[in-house]
């Protein structure tokens, strides 16, 4: 299967995933008033960073060694990744569940109290579960990834929207709903990347050389992790900010629409598993022009997309917004149009080629750069300006553009490329021209026609999506 054909696997299996996660936000915008979404989307906001920062570089280590590793030993490094991440699951969940009283009143909601627990259960499974995917993607089997994602999105759904029919009080079902959905979805991956291991490796289920197997792996991870981890505190900041200073009311409006696209997450999250194991292959050739040559190809890919969503969602936020979630969350549309302007910097495919390239540290410098620049201006913005809840996506947004541009000088030292040959500007610059042009339509609609309903604007969007993708000769 070739590298486009599994990216498009892989997405399939980042798609039913993310559609849950769709489908669980709809349900909770629709059935909840604002601030019981709120005080939910504030427990999801722990429960993700948990999970985010306790991943600490196993998927990308995974990513990266099961390529290399000999396939007698393939076993033996899933158990000692998933036997890892379970050890930093349970500590995690427990630290949540012991400070669930002083972290929901620090986060302005002490009636999340009880919610916490259901959190942690979660933040227990979800840790090892993260394991599942990069063993089937990284061994060859990205058709099990998809067979994996099916099951477990339908659990996680199926116990949603049980608690919508039949519980007696939404209020208090669904919020607990969301996190055993959660739970039995980890649960499914678990098993089925156990079973995995069983049927298709090869080998014994301990490493022999355990403490020398478990030195290597800690030797990656701890630079990768420790950026893992900023890179959660960085890009949650405003989440964070926002719900330590703002009631949950205004949380969920902020959380709806600070959110990146799904089908951009799911994209750029495809990409990445993808060019990872083949980056490593190349540079461990000596061929650092043809890996230079598939990175450039993957930007101009994954740009086609970017652009085209980009400047479609500018025009159509609020519609699209009403859409999903309900009237309630026109208001947010500011939020998204704000988080849109880092689109265009995620058509480059920064972390698979800085860690081939060895560049751990400096990815870790940049991190703790975007960070504290991040907090600096997120504080100023939010407590000293007018800008309230916007001044922190603002400040996401600005900090994320000087990381991507000190990632950018870094590749280039390193590939030792002038600025003019870094990247395909050219070709980018005529796709953003098309794409602003392939949506005039779009927005003459939206400005002559402020009446027309949500659902009308988002289909002749819709319609302009697939005419844009088609004159651009998009293919997979």
């Amino acid at each position: 299967m070739n590298l486009s054909r599994q990216t498009v696997v892989v997405a399939a299996a980042r798609l039913t995933t993310q559609a849950a996660i769709v489908i669980s936000g709809i349900v909770i915008g629709r059935f909840l008033l604002r601030e019981q979404a709120g005080i939910v989307q504030k427990g999801l906001l722990v429960t993700n960073m948990c999970i985010l920062m306790g991943m600490f570089g196993i998927q990308t280590f995974l990513y990266t060694a099961l390529p290399k590793t000999p396939d007698e030993n393939k076993r033996s490094l899933f158990v000692q990744s998933l036997l890892f991440l379970s050890v930093i699951g349970a500590l995690l969940a427990t630290a949540v569940f012991v400070g669930r009283v002083p972290l929901a009143h620090y986060l302005n909601a002490p009636e999340m109290t009880s919610l916490l627990m259901w959190a942690a259960l979660s933040i227990l499974l979800s840790l090892p579960a993260g394991a599942a995917e990069p063993l089937l993607i990284a061994t060859g089997h990205p058709w099990r990834a998809l067979c994996m994602a099916i099951p477990a999105s339908c659990l996680q759904l199926a116990v949603l929207f049980y608690a919508c029919v039949f519980a007696p009080d939404n209020a208090t079902a669904i919020p607990k709903a969301v996190f055993i959905g959660l739970t039995l979805a980890a649960l499914t991956r678990v098993i089925i990347g156990l079973f995995h291991a069983a049927t298709t490796l090869r080998g014994k289920w301990m490493p022999t050389q355990w403490h020398q197997s478990l030195k290597d792996m800690m030797s990656f991870i701890l630079p990768v992790g420790a950026v893992s981890i900023i890179d959660t505190l960085a890009v949650l900041l405003d989440r964070n900010i926002v719900a330590r200073f703002f009631s949950s009311g205004d949380y969920a409006l902020y959380a709806y629409g600070a959110a990146e696209i799904p089908l951009i997450g799911l994209l750029i999250g495809s990409v990445t598993p993808v060019l990872l194991p083949e980056f490593s292959r190349l540079f461990h050739q000596g061929k650092t022009t043809e890996m230079t040559e598939l990175w450039h190809r993957a930007c101009l890919k994954t740009a086609t997309v970017l652009f085209t969503f980009f400047t479609l969602f500018m025009f159509i936020a609020p519609s699209f917004l009403v859409l999903l979630y309900s009237e309630t969350y026109r208001e947010s549309s500011l939020y998204m149009r704000i988080y849109l302007c880092m689109l265009p910097l995620r058509i480059t495919a920064f972390m698979p080629l800085l860690y081939v390239l060895g560049k751990q540290n400096l990815v870790l410098v940049g991190s703790v750069g975007d960070l504290t620049f991040n907090a600096l201006l997120s504080l100023t913005l939010v407590c000293l300006t007018p800008l309230g809840m916007a001044g922190a996506a603002i400040a996401t947004v600005t900090s994320t553009i000087c990381q991507s541009v000190f990632y950018l000088s870094v590749i280039r030292r390193s590939l030792n490329l002038p600025w003019n040959r870094l990247l395909p500007w050219a070709q980018l610059a005529r796709k953003a021209v098309f794409c602003l042009l392939c949506f005039l339509p779009t927005a003459a609609i939206v400005i002559s026609l402020p009446t027309m309903s949500p659902l009308a604007i988002c289909v002749i969007g819709g319609v302009n999506l697939t005419l844009c993708l088609r004159m651009a000769n998009f293919r997979i």
